[in-house]
């Protein structure tokens, strides 16, 4: 395991006692390390905003924006995010006639960095949304969200992607999972799932569907900035697909596995009950315990 620090590799001067990285597909990257020569660390003069990364063989956390240092007990606890500071910083803005394009962009200006956009239409426009105390990338998710899509900072760079879109890659693996595995949790929440979603604009009562669901359990949103039909008809899928999505899960505890990433494809083999297509949703690596614990989440085709 290799320890870059502003682009030098530092390991040959540190003692690592944990590593652990987390990565979710709304939340940023978060990386957490334990150094037990303090006085090593120090002498780099590590400050807020300063860039590090942990490779371990083709795994690589890409450039992360340490956070905070805190010494502890002749130890040393770093944290650091794949977010800038500035995507963090809280304001109130609004939004009239601009694109999705322009918004992404403008965050990315905001937060300092480079962006990129997946199995989405750049051009969809909104006639006035508002951003109430919030940072922008916190803002531009849950626009996401509602579009059916996720925000995803790797590298230094953000990405906006489409969830339908990352459905259709390839898987990155076959799992095989059987009833009684260890290290293998499923749990599902059918009658926690809505068949519908809706919003109301100008009278008329927009919603989605998904077909998959039993039953009529529904909701509709009392209050929302959609500002025309196409526009509802969009979030009620985007928010009806995050709904259900939350509602069935597969944990895996298992050796490290660097395929395990956000928003990858990995394809279930075995159990009828977990069989079939899954994205990560989240993922821990320990890289001292050299040990993946990753929650999936299955793939919905059924929303209308």
């Amino acid at each position: 395991m290799r320890l870059i620090y502003e682009k030098t590799d530092i390991t040959g001067s540190v003692e690592f006692s944990r590593c652990v990285y987390r990565e979710a597909d709304s939340r940023a990257g978060l990386l957490e390390i334990e150094l037990e020569n303090a006085k090593a660390w120090a002498r780099w003069g590590a400050k807020a905003g300063d860039r590090v990364e942990v490779t371990e063989s083709e795994f690589s956390t890409g450039a992360l924006y340490l956070l905070e240092t805190e010494p502890e007990e002749g130890a040393f606890m770093i944290r650091a995010s794949a977010l800038p500071e500035a995507a963090r910083a809280r304001a109130w803005r609004s939004y009239e006639g601009m694109t999705l394009q322009e918004i992404v962009d403008g965050c990315a200006v905001e937060s300092g960095t480079d962006w990129a956009m997946h199995g989405l239409d750049g051009g969809l426009r909104y006639e006035y949304i508002v951003r109430e105390q919030m940072g922008c990338a916190a803002f531009v998710q849950a626009l996401l969200t509602k579009e059916c899509a996720t925000l995803l900072c790797r590298n230094g760079k953000l990405h906006a992607i489409g969830y339908e879109y990352a459905q259709t890659l390839p898987a990155a693996m076959v799992i095989q999972v059987n009833a009684g595995d260890d290290g293998a949790r499923h749990s599902k929440r059918d009658g926690c799932k809505l068949r519908r979603k809706a919003l109301c604009v100008d009278g008329a009562r927009i919603e989605a569907e998904d077909t998959a669901v039993a039953g009529d359990a529904e909701y509709t949103y009392p209050f929302h900035s959609a500002s025309d039909v196409a526009t509802a008809g969009r979030w009620a899928r985007g928010l009806l697909y995050a709904h259900n999505r939350a509602q069935e899960a597969l944990e895996l505890d298992g050796e490290f596995n660097p395929a395990m990433a956000a928003l990858a494809r990995m394809d279930v083999a075995g159990a009828e009950a977990t069989a079939g297509r899954w994205m990560v949703g989240e993922v821990e690596h320990d890289l001292i315990e050299m040990a993946t614990r990753a929650t999936l989440r299955r793939c919905i085709d059924s929303i209308r």
